[in-house]
């Protein structure tokens, strides 16, 4: 190990039934297991890492137990995910054939490359097929049977299909690649020339038929294809092309359970356009569809729920959806307490579960969940943190009384000076200020203060140049407005959307 680290965020990785799996390896080892364990349950139980604490307790063969304790899990989870992948059984099969070829047990050998290579091409893994094609060459000329000519020239021919098959996959591996960095550069490209430049250097990508032999070549020239189209701007196409790749997966079900993460991302991929062109409603059914998927592990399984809650956050809060909400909520908060998920990302779902419920008029609850941020110690997302201050404030003059009024206003205040974010001008600022201008207001003031906080919002979003915590101030748009008409928030999301 490079890092003095390395060690303790391997284990911070791990999932609970990794953690279980390889306590119970250790185990097996008797009085040797054991100190490792004792080594790995001290970092497991860090919250930040401590060098100097773990060396007073494991004295100064510390490094070198570290580097052996790093190996043994890697050992172990190698076992533990092995028998659910088909690419590691086929790596297996190559090993044991090998094995067996060097103690001249051929017939058992060649058994174990067939069942290598029959794996190999359900996945179309054309580089296995190339190392295995070098093994079965071995094997042939070591057994060299009657028709040893005949197969050595079938493995010629089976290896210049799987390099030809190669050679295509990596030729758009490349300009997906190269697509790949110019989308993190320009999510879309905006100037005629920058487009004609684009569409100069892949002009010959818009003339190439869709691959037919690899089917891992003709999932990256989809992919290529909805990012080029990403970049010229043409949504209906990069819809198109997204959806296809979806359906690639759909067709290769064993690619799909080997590589599930990547097929997570191009699912993603798909929910991001839409959701950069609010095309919302075009949202729910590929959730629906990509709830349906049952992966087998548990880290898989996370991946899913906070990609799906995600997006579905984002149709029901920007559609002004109520059907199923508390079921939703409920979900949530299990698969928050179930998962083990980065207080980062844990903090921005907690956040936008909170404006779901502001959303919906359900004030009170949503400060309930602003709290959970707000009493989070571990310091992620500071501008999450100071975004669920905002919504409290928001949120409790929708059921709180006066003095319970008073007392957010005052502990917002405190917060805001100790952070720094009481400066005049500021969204927070402001936001505190009328707050406080409304706590004190007479109902006959009331009206001129939130026509006076309307404008002021729509004047900070029209400049485009202030800082806002969250975006909360579409949000506050609405609220405010909300309160100036006497009609429910979930009502003047429902007005916007089809007035667009």
């Amino acid at each position: 190990m490079k890092n003095k680290e390395d060690l303790f965020h391997l284990i911070s990785a791990m999932s609970k039934s990794e953690k279980r799996y390889f306590t119970l390896d250790a185990q097996k080892g008797g009085r040797k297991g054991s100190k490792y364990l004792e080594l790995f349950q001290a970092v497991n139980n860090m919250t930040d890492y401590d060098e100097v604490a773990l060396r007073g307790q494991f004295g100064a063969n510390l490094p070198s137990d570290k580097a052996y304790l790093y190996e043994a899990i890697m050992r172990s989870m190698r076992d533990y995910h092995s028998a659910r992948s088909l690419s590691a059984r086929v790596k297996e099969l190559m090993l044991d054939a090998r094995f067996l070829y060097e103690r001249s047990l051929f017939d058992q050998s060649e058994r174990r490359l067939e069942e290598a290579r029959e794996l190999a091409r359900n996945l179309d893994d054309q580089l296995a097929l190339l190392e295995l094609n070098v093994q079965q060459r071995h094997l042939v000329k070591s057994m060299r049977r009657k028709d040893y000519r005949e197969q050595l020239q079938a493995l010629i021919e089976d290896k210049d299909h799987s390099l030809r098959a190669v050679n295509q996959e990596f030729e758009f591996l490349d300009r997906v690649d190269d697509l790949f960095v110019r989308i993190l550069q320009h999510f879309e490209l905006k100037t005629a020339g920058e487009k004609a430049e684009l569409q100069h250097r892949f002009s010959d990508l818009m003339q190439m038929p869709e691959p037919e032999g690899s089917a891992k070549a003709k999932w990256r020239y989809l992919l290529c294809m909805a990012m080029y189209h990403q970049l010229l701007g043409d949504f209906d196409k990069v819809f198109q092309y997204y959806s296809r790749v979806v359906e690639w997966w759909d067709e290769h079900p064993k690619f799909k359970k080997e590589e599930f993460y990547l097929y997570i991302i191009d699912v993603s991929n798909l929910l991001h356009a839409y959701s950069v062109k609010e095309e919302y409603r075009s949202i729910p059914g590929v959730l629906d569809k990509l709830e349906q998927e049952e992966p087998d592990s548990l880290h898989t399984q996370s991946l899913l729920f906070q990609k799906s809650a995600v997006y579905r956050l984002m149709y029901l809060i920007n559609m002004g959806v109520s059907e199923g909400v508390d079921r939703f909520v409920g979900e949530m908060e299990k698969g928050l307490e179930k998962y083990d998920i980065k207080a980062g990302t844990r903090n921005a779902l907690i956040a936008n579960v909170a404006i779901l419920l502001f959303v919906q008029g359900r004030f009170a609850a949503c400060a309930v969940w602003a709290q959970k941020i707000i009493r989070d110690k571990s310091g992620a997302r500071a501008d999450i943190r100071t975004g669920a201050w905002v919504l409290q404030l928001m949120a409790v003059f929708g059921f709180a009384d006066v003095d319970q009024i008073e007392s957010v206003l005052r502990a917002t205040y405190r917060y805001f000076a100790k952070n720094g974010l009481g400066k005049e001008g500021s969204f927070e600022f402001n936001m505190l200020d009328f707050a406080k201008k409304m706590a004190q207001s007479s109902p006959f003031e009331e009206k001129k203060l939130l026509q006076d906080w309307l404008h002021y919002i729509k004047e900070l979003r029209a400049a485009g140049t202030g800082r806002v915590s969250m975006g909360l101030d579409e949000l506050a748009l609405h609220w405010v407005n909300s309160r100036l008409t006497k009609t429910p928030i979930i009502q003047e999301i429902r007005r916007q959307r089809m007035r667009e």
